[in-house]
């Protein structure tokens, strides 16, 4: 975990846009390709993660969307 927090630090520094919430996810016990099968816990945190992921994307669609029509 504190891989993340740094790797946070760095990217916010170059302007790169960043969610909060990490879910600790196993390939071999989270995973039954190619559904996820985590606890309760972890779905709820990955749906976390999705809530903070989903209004960025939306914003950054909007972003290149006008780069493209300046271009």
């Amino acid at each position: 975990m504190r891989a993340a927090e740094q790797l946070r630090t760095v990217l916010s520094e170059i302007q790169v846009v960043n969610v909060r919430t990490h879910p600790a996810l196993s390939i071999f016990h989270d995973f039954d390709y190619p559904e996820l099968k985590a606890s309760d816990k972890k779905k709820e945190t990955v749906e976390t993660l999705l809530g903070q992921l989903l209004p960025w994307t939306e914003a950054m669609m909007m972003v290149r969307k006008k780069k493209a029509e300046k271009d």
